[in-house]
């Protein structure tokens, strides 16, 4: 994964903002991008 691809996370469509090198990114939703969560890779589905 890489840093602007979107992502399926929860049945919302998510572009990630940072990835770490432990496997985790960091979220923003598209609608809104007011929130950022953290999730693990093995979590989101490509859109």
């Amino acid at each position: 994964m890489k840093k602007g691809t979107k992502v399926i996370y929860n049945d919302k469509t998510f572009q990630i903002f940072h990835v770490y090198e432990s496997g985790y990114c960091e979220l923003k939703e598209i609608s809104t991008y007011v929130n950022v969560i953290l999730v693990h890779e093995k979590e989101l589905v490509l859109s």
